[in-house]
C-alpha cells in the first residue's frame, strides 16, 4: 500500500489489476495478477482498499469491471490439468484465471464492510448494500458485471446438450450465487434480481439433476454443483414462503414433487392455475406404495437417486520398504484442508518425505533396491491419490445430502398447507420416508450421512404425525372421536408398517456411540406409534358404536399390527431399549422412557413388563430416582447445577414411565412389589418447597424453559409424584391394603409439604401453579377415608395423628371454595373446581365408608342448618370456623354448579359455530380471535391459511377445557346431592331428638369435626346418637320445606335441559334421577 513513485499514489494494485483486463492477450500474466489479488483478498482491509483504489476513476473502475467480467467468460470443459502449468494450454490458463478471480469474489463476499467483490458484483458500495437494484446490462446505464458473467456460464451450462463447461468453474459460480443469497447483507437484492428478472431458482432447478460423465473427479463437482443449487433453492422457499409470494412457492414445489412436463413449464402469472393439476397428478392413496416403481418419479426422489449412500474406502496394502505405521503417521503430517473443503493429503508434500526417507536410507541392500523402492513410493502416490478421491467423494456427497436436506425440511415444515397439504403431503412424506430408510439400511451405508439423515427422518415423522391429526375430526366435536379419528390412519397402514419397521432395524443396528442418531431415532419412532396408542377411554352412544363397528375393528387391527411389528424383534428390541433406558445419554434415555411408555400402552399382554421385572431392569429404574433424588435436592437449594437439570427431566420420564405402569392393576403391583412408593416416601427434595424456603419466591411467572426456576423445578419433581400414586391408588382399588398404607406412609413422611399446600390463602391466591398442586393433594388424601378402618394396624400408629391433623385442614377447605371469585382465568377455575371435587369426594368416601357395613351407621360432617338466615364465612385467621359446616353449604354449592353448567354450555356451543364460520372470516378477525399476548407482528406476516389453522387449535383448545369443565360441574352436583340426601336422610329418618342442645352435640362428641376427626369417640350411630333437641327438628323441617321446593328441584334438573342427549352423570345416567327423587322425597313425605 505503499505509494507510487510514478503516480504518486498507492496504485500498486491498480498496476496489477490492469492485467486482467487484457487477459486474452497475456493469459499468463492475468492468472499471475489473479493470484496476487487472491491472496491479497484475505485480509479485510486490502479489500476495502482494493475498493477504493478501483472507484477513484470512474473510467478505470468500469474498464476493471469489464475486464473482470470477461475473464469469468471461460471457455472449455474442462478444468486445468493437474501438473506443471508449463503445460497448460492458454484455456487451461484463463481457466485457471478465472477460478482465481471466483474465489477473490467469495473472499471479498466473506467481510462485512463494503469491498471490491461487492463493487466487481454490481453493488453499490457508496449506499446500503441491502438497497441496491441490481439490474441486466445496459439498462439506466448499467455496466456488465462479474454477477452477470457467472449467471450467463451458469445458463450455458444448463442449455448445452453436452459437456456443460469447466466443472471447478460452474461450482465456484453456483457457490458464490449461494453466498449472495445466504448473505444478510447481499441476500435481498440479489434474491430479489435472481427472481425477478432471471428466474434462476425455477430454471436451474429444472435442470437438476445433472448426469454424471464417469470421471470421478468430474461426478464429485457434478455433486458439489448440485449441492449449491438445492441450498439456493431452500432459501428461496423458505423467503417466499414467510412473505406469502404463494406464486413462486407453488412453482418450486410443482417442480419438485411433479413430473408433469405442462405444469413445469407454466409461467409464473399461470401458476394459481396450475394448483388443480398439481393435486390431481398425484396417485391416491391406495398408490402409495406403487408410486417407487411406477413411472412418476418425482424430482425431490431423483435428486436424491444421484447420491450414492455407499462408499467404499481405498484398502490399505502392506509394503516391503516402508513400516504402515511409520508411513500412516507421516502422511498425516501431510494433510491439509482448504475452507470449506474435505481432509486431503498433500501429494507433493507426502512423496517429498518418501523421497527423502528413501535417500536416506545407508545400508547396502537399500543401494541394491532403490528401483524397487521408488517403484513403492509411486505405488504409494497411487493410494494416497486415491484416499484424496475417496475424501472428495465422501465430502461431496455428504454435502449433497445435506442441501437435499434443507431443501426437504424446508418443504415440509414451511409450504403453506394450501400449496403442501392434505393427503398429498402425507403421501409424499410417505414416499420420502420409505426411499430414505431403505438406503440408510443398505450395507458399506457413509458414515457422514447416517446421522443428517437420522435428523430429517425425524423431520418427516413428526411431520408425518400433524399431517394425519389434521386429516382427523375433531375429538372435541365428535362424541366418538377415537374410532374416527383411525380412520385415516388405517388407510395408511401398509406404510407406515414397513416405515416402522426399518426404523426398528435402525435402532437395532446403531452402535451405542451414535447417541444422537438413536435419539433421532426414538423421537421418529414416537411420532410413528403415538398415531395409534391406545387413547383413553370414552364413552359414546350406542348407536354412533354401532355405525363405527367397522372403524373400530380397523383401529384395534392397527393397533395389533403395530404392536406384533414390535414384538417380532423380541427380547433384542426389549434389550436395546432398556440399555438405552438405563444407561444412554440423558437426551437418549428420556426419549427411551417415553417410546417404552408408548409400546406399553400398546402391549395388552404385557409381555414389556414381564421381561422388565425378570431382567431387573424395572428395579434398577426404581432406585435410581434415590440418585436423582440427591441431584434435584441440590438443584432446589442452591438453584443452579446443570447435572441435576439433566437429572430432573431424566427424572420427570421416569415418572411418566411409572404412571403408564401404574395404570393396570398388574403393573401397579409390580411397582409396589419392588417398593416404589417406599423409595418416593425417601425423597428428601419433596420437602423442598418453595413456600418452606426462605428467600424462593413461590412461582415467578418468567423463567427459562430449558433451565426451570426453583418453584418450575419443584412442581416438575412433584406433581408428577402425586399422579403416580392416583393411578397406582386407582388401579388397586381402596381395598387393597399394602398400596393403602404405603400411600399413608408417604403423606405422613411429607405431612408438613401438605400442611403448607393446603393452607387456604392458596385458594385466594388464584396461581396456576400451586392449584394444581393443591387439587393433587386433595384427590390424593382423599383416600385417607378408610384410616379408621385400620385403626388397630401397628404400621400406621404412630402416623395416624399427622394424618388426621391433614384430614381436617382437607375438609376446613370446603367453606372458602364457596366465597366467589370474578375475573377468573378458565384454566384456574378449572384447576378449583378439581380442589372442590377432591374435597367433596373426602366427604363422600367418609360417609359412604362408615355406612358401607351397616347403612344405619352415619358418619355426620354438616351440621343439621339449612336455612339461609345465618350466614357461614370462614374466620379471617384462615381457618375454619370451630364448628362443622352446614347443610345450607351444600344447597349454595349445587345451585351455583348448576348454574355454572348452563354458562360452560353457552360457552361450548359458541365456540363451535365459530369453527364452523372460520372460512368466512376475514384476517383482522380471525386475529381478534386469538389470545391478547400474541405477537402482532407475526400476525401480520402469516400467511391467511396458517393463521386460520392457529385459530381453529386455540379454539379447539378452549373447546376441550370448556368440555373437562363441564365433566367436573356435573360430577360435583351429583356428589353435592349425594351428601345432602345422606345427611337429610340422617337427620329426618333415623335422628330422635333429645333435649340435648345442637352446638354442644356437633361441636363435640357427636359430630367430631375439631376433636379428633375419625376417632372411634367422634363417629356417632343411630342408636346412641341422637343429639338433635325437638326445636331443633322442627327448625330443619321448616327450613327443608322452604328451600327444597319446586323451585330448587327445577333448577337442579334445568342442566339436563342445557345438555341434551348426554349423559347427566360420568358414572350411571340414572343416578342423578335418583338422587333428586330420594330428595323429593324428603322434602315434602318427612317434614311434615
Amino acid at each position: 500500500m505503499a505509494a507510487n513513485p510514478s503516480t504518486g499514489r498507492p496504485d500498486y494494485v491498480l498496476v496489477i489489476s490492469q492485467y486482467i483486463v487484457h487477459n486474452g492477450a497475456i493469459p499468463k500474466h492475468a492468472l499471475a495478477a489473479s493470484r496476487i489479488l487472491l491472496l491479497l483478498s484475505q485480509n479485510g482491509k486490502m479489500t476495502e482498499h482494493l475498493a477504493t483504489v478501483y472507484t477513484f476513476d470512474r473510467k478505470t473502475g468500469l474498464d476493471l469491471m469489464q475486464g473482470f467480467a470477461e475473464t469469468l467468460d471461460v471457455e472449455g470443459d474442462a478444468d486445468p490439468r493437474p501438473g506443471t502449468e508449463r503445460d497448460w494450454t492458454p484455456k487451461e490458463v484463463r481457466t485457471a484465471a478465472c477460478q482465481s478471480v471466483l474465489r477473490m469474489l467469495l473472499n471479498g463476499l466473506e467481510h462485512t464492510s463494503p469491498n471490491v467483490g461487492h463493487f466487481l458484483l454490481g453493488f453499490d458500495i457508496k449506499h446500503p448494500i441491502s438497497k441496491t437494484t441490481l439490474q441486466e446490462p445496459g439498462v439506466l446505464g448499467s455496466p456488465r458485471t462479474c454477477l452477470h458473467a457467472i449467471l450467463s456460464f451458469l445458463d450455458q451450462s444448463i442449455e448445452s446438450k453436452g459437456r456443460y463447461g469447466p466443472p471447478s468453474i460452474i461450482e465456484l459460480g453456483y457457490k458464490l450465487v449461494y453466498v449472495l443469497c445466504a448473505t444478510p447483507m447481499t441476500s435481498e437484492p440479489a434474491m430479489r434480481y435472481l427472481r425477478t428478472t432471471r428466474d434462476f431458482f425455477y430454471r436451474h432447478l429444472q435442470r437438476q439433476p445433472r448426469g454424471f460423465m464417469g470421471d470421478e473427479n468430474v461426478d464429485t463437482k457434478i455433486l458439489l454443483q448440485q449441492s449449491w443449487v438445492l441450498r439456493c433453492v431452500a432459501l428461496e422457499l423458505r423467503l417466499t414462503a414467510a412473505q406469502n409470494q404463494r406464486s413462486h412457492v407453488h412453482r418450486l414445489v410443482t417442480v419438485l414433487l411433479e413430473d408433469n412436463p405442462e405444469v413445469m413449464n407454466c409461467p409464473v402469472e399461470n401458476a394459481e392455475l396450475a394448483t388443480g393439476s398439481f393435486h390431481s397428478g398425484f396417485p391416491s392413496r391406495s398408490s402409495a406404495v406403487q408410486t417407487f416403481v411406477g413411472p412418476v418419479r418425482r424430482k425431490l426422489l431423483k435428486l436424491l437417486d444421484v447420491m450414492d449412500f455407499s462408499h467404499k474406502a481405498p484398502s490399505k496394502p502392506t509394503w516391503e520398504f516402508f513400516d504402515a505405521t511409520e508411513l500412516e503417521k507421516a502422511l498425516a503430517e501431510c494433510e491439509y484442508q482448504e475452507p470449506g473443503g474435505p481432509l486431503l493429503l498433500d501429494i507433493t508434500s507426502a512423496c517429498r518425505r518418501l523421497s527423502e526417507e528413501a535417500a536416506s536410507a545407508k545400508s547396502p541392500a537399500a543401494f541394491g533396491q532403490k528401483s524397487l523402492v521408488i517403484q513403492e513410493i509411486k505405488s504409494i502416490m497411487q493410494n494416497v491419490l486415491e484416499r484424496n478421491q475417496a475424501r472428495q467423494a465422501a465430502f461431496a456427497k455428504k454435502q449433497a445430502f445435506l442441501a437435499w436436506r434443507q431443501v426437504t425440511e424446508v418443504l415440509v415444515t414451511t409450504c403453506p398447507h394450501d400449496v403442501l397439504g392434505g393427503e398429498t403431503k402425507v403421501q409424499v412424506l410417505l414416499e420420502l420416508a420409505q426411499e430414505l430408510l431403505r438406503r440408510i439400511l443398505e450395507e458399506r451405508s457413509l458414515v457422514e450421512v447416517v446421522a443428517p439423515t437420522s435428523g430429517v427422518l425425524l423431520i418427516l415423522m413428526a411431520a408425518l404425525h400433524h399431517s394425519l391429526l389434521l386429516l382427523l375430526p375433531d375429538a372435541s366435536l365428535t362424541d366418538t372421536p377415537d374410532a374416527l379419528s383411525m380412520v385415516s390412519v388405517a388407510s395408511y397402514s401398509s406404510s407406515l408398517l414397513a416405515i416402522l419397521k426399518s426404523l426398528l432395524e435402525c435402532l437395532i443396528r446403531t452402535g451405542s456411540g451414535l447417541q444422537r442418531v438413536r435419539s433421532n431415532y426414538y423421537t421418529s419412532l414416537l411420532n410413528l406409534l403415538r398415531l395409534v396408542r391406545n387413547p383413553t377411554d370414552t364413552r359414546g352412544d350406542t348407536e354412533n358404536q354401532r355405525i363405527l363397528l367397522d372403524s373400530r375393528s380397523d383401529t384395534e387391527r392397527l393397533r395389533q399390527n403395530h404392536m406384533e411389528m414390535v414384538s417380532s424383534y423380541g427380547e433384542q428390541l426389549m434389550e436395546v431399549v432398556c440399555r438405552d433406558v438405563c444407561s444412554g445419554h440423558e437426551v437418549t434415555q428420556m426419549l427411551a422412557l417415553a417410546t417404552l411408555d408408548v409400546v406399553l400402552s400398546l402391549d395388552v399382554h404385557q409381555h414389556w413388563l414381564s421381561y422388565l421385572t425378570r431382567k431387573g431392569y424395572l428395579r434398577h429404574l426404581i432406585d435410581s430416582i434415590m440418585n436423582n433424588d440427591e441431584e434435584i435436592k441440590g438443584l432446589l437449594a442452591r438453584g443452579s447445577g446443570e447435572e441435576a437439570v439433566r437429572s430432573l427431566y431424566v427424572l420427570e420420564s421416569k415418572m411418566a414411565l411409572f404412571a403408564r405402569l401404574a395404570s393396570s392393576r398388574k403393573g401397579a403391583q409390580v411397582l409396589l412389589e419392588n417398593g416404589l412408593v417406599a423409595n418416593l416416601a425417601r425423597c428428601e427434595a419433596i420437602d423442598f418447597h418453595p413456600s418452606r424456603l426462605q428467600g424462593v419466591p413461590m412461582y415467578p411467572q418468567a423463567m427459562q424453559w430449558l433451565k426451570p426456576s426453583v418453584g418450575k423445578s419443584y412442581q416438575q419433581t412433584f406433581v408428577p409424584t402425586l399422579q403416580l400414586l392416583l393411578a397406582l391408588a386407582a388401579a388397586l382399588g381402596p381395598k387393597h391394603r399394602e398400596a393403602h398404607v404405603q400411600i399413608c406412609l408417604f403423606i405422613a413422611a411429607h405431612a408438613e409439604v401438605f400442611s403448607s399446600i393446603l393452607q387456604p390463602r392458596h385458594l385466594q391466591e388464584l396461581d396456576a401453579a400451586i392449584l394444581e398442586e393443591i387439587a393433587l393433594s386433595t384427590s390424593l388424601l382423599s383416600r385417607l377415608a378408610a384410616l379408621d378402618e385400620n385403626e388397630n394396624d401397628r404400621v400406621l400408629f404412630e402416623q395416624r395423628g399427622r394424618l388426621r391433623l391433614l384430614q381436617n385442614q382437607t375438609l376446613g377447605l370446603l367453606p372458602w371454595l364457596t366465597m366467589a371469585k370474578s375475573g377468573i382465568e378458565l384454566r384456574e377455575r378449572i384447576l378449583l373446581l378439581r380442589v372442590a371435587s377432591g374435597v367433596l369426594t373426602f366427604y363422600c368416601n367418609l360417609c359412604a365408608i362408615s355406612s358401607s357395613a351397616d347403612r344405619k351407621n352415619c358418619r355426620i360432617l354438616f351440621s343439621p342448618t339449612i336455612s339461609y338466615d345465618t350466614p357461614y364465612r370462614p374466620t379471617d385467621l384462615g381457618e375454619g370456623s370451630s364448628s362443622p359446616p352446614s347443610l345450607r353449604l351444600l344447597v349454595q354449592l349445587a345451585l351455583a354448579y348448576t348454574a355454572d353448567v348452563q354458562r360452560c354450555v353457552s360457552s361450548h356451543t359458541a365456540l363451535v359455530r365459530k369453527i364452523e364460520n372460520l372460512a368466512d372470516l376475514g384476517t383482522s378477525e380471525l386475529s381478534e380471535l386469538l389470545p391478547p399476548d400474541t405477537d402482532q407482528k407475526t400476525l401480520t406476516s402469516m400467511p391467511s391459511s396458517r393463521l386460520r389453522d392457529a385459530v381453529r387449535k386455540h379454539i379447539l383448545a378452549e373447546a376441550s377445557l370448556r368440555q373437562a369443565e363441564l365433566t367436573l360441574l356435573m360430577n360435583l352436583i351429583e356428589q353435592a346431592l349425594f351428601l345432602l340426601w345422606r345427611h337429610l336422610e340422617y337427620f329426618l329418618l333415623q335422628c330422635a331428638p333429645r333435649g340435648a342442645t345442637i352446638r354442644q352435640g356437633f361441636t363435640t362428641a357427636s359430630l367430631g369435626f375439631q376433636s379428633g376427626l375419625g376417632t372411634r369417640n367422634g363417629e356417632p350411630k343411630v342408636k346412641e346418637a341422637a343429639v338433635i333437641s325437638a326445636e331443633e327438628m322442627e327448625a330443619l323441617k321448616s327450613d327443608v320445606r322452604g328451600v327444597l321446593n319446586e323451585s330448587f328441584f327445577r333448577e337442579i334438573q334445568a342442566k339436563e335441559q342445557y345438555i341434551p342427549g348426554r349423559a347427566t352423570s360420568a358414572a350411571d345416567p340414572k343416578f342423578f334421577e335418583a338422587l333428586v327423587r330420594r330428595l323429593k322425597r324428603l322434602a315434602t313425605l318427612n317434614t311434615v
